[in-house]
């Protein structure tokens, strides 16, 4: 009977030992994980913030990836590469995130100047 105390004693400690390491790294774990979705979703500037995360070209053709801090949903009313005004289309893909297909040759160095239909123009500089 006492042997059988003893082993439960030993099986309660060694598994409070277990489950409270568990636990404890769940709980850090998760503290972890909150305070970077925090620092993402907190902008550090209240300034807006533009540009061009990266861009593909195929011939005549270039797609490129516009991220900004403003929602995208308005819509694009022009596209000018350098002083050229190009054919494009778009696409919205996330809150954050626009898809711009556009019938030109977009190189490293290029400026691109959109204009929003609400009138709002941003200049955004290709870097290499």
């Amino acid at each position: 009977m006492i042997r059988e105390l003893i082993y439960l004693f030993i099986l309660f400690v060694a598994g409070y030992f277990v489950l409270s390491t568990f636990f404890n790294f769940y709980s850090s774990a998760g503290k972890i994980i909150a305070n970077e979705i925090s620092n993402i979703t907190t902008p550090t500037y209240e300034s807006q913030v533009n540009y061009i995360v990266n861009y593909y070209n195929y011939g005549n053709y270039s797609i490129l990836y516009l991220v900004q801090n403003i929602n995208p949903s308005n819509c694009i009313n022009s596209i000018e590469v350098g002083n050229t005004m190009v054919n494009f289309t778009y696409k919205v893909l996330n809150q954050y995130t626009i898809e711009l297909n556009i019938s030109y040759p977009v190189n490293a160095g290029n400026n691109l100047t959109i204009t929003f239909c609400n009138g709002q123009s941003s200049l955004y500089y290709i870097s290499p």
